[in-house]
């Protein structure tokens, strides 16, 4: 027996049987689409600590590590992308919140956005925003 071998975890609702039936029926959906319609949106955040806040050290011990100190700022990039390349970017000094999030849909990606378009997103809270969503909806009424 191999110790060594990683483990690959996957959700255990995709061992029922609804799980795969919807599985099932997505796949059928989204193979109608036109991939040059799809717009997949998402964003990525970094810090300026310029650290990591967690490390390894022997049992009991605490890993001692000198960083600059200051104001760190917590940075982000919103981005959409399509089969043709990158549609729309915003990077703004502050984490995605509703407000940043409508902020770049109204006025950096809905601009963008073609009749017929669909947004893909994840389910960051942000995207959930009822009034997030109608901008979106407004552009694109597939959505």
């Amino acid at each position: 027996m191999d110790y060594g071998v990683k483990k690959t975890l996957h959700a255990s609702e995709q061992d029922t049987e609804e799980g795969r039936q919807r599985r099932q029926l997505w796949w059928e959906q989204i193979a109608q689409i036109d991939p040059r319609r799809l717009v997949f949106l998402d964003e990525s955040g970094v810090t300026t600590e310029m650290t990591r806040r967690y490390g390894r050290a022997e049992r009991g011990e605490r890993v001692c590590e000198g960083a600059p100190g200051g104001h760190w700022r917590t940075i982000t990039l919103l981005g959409a992308i399509t089969i043709d390349g990158v549609l729309a970017t915003m990077m703004i000094e502050s984490p995605t919140d509703g407000e940043v999030f409508r902020a770049y849909l109204e006025q950096v990606l809905c601009p963008r956005l073609l009749s017929g378009q669909i947004v893909v997103m994840d389910n960051l809270s942000a995207h959930k925003d009822a009034p997030a969503q109608r901008t979106v909806q407004d552009r694109c009424p597939e959505n």
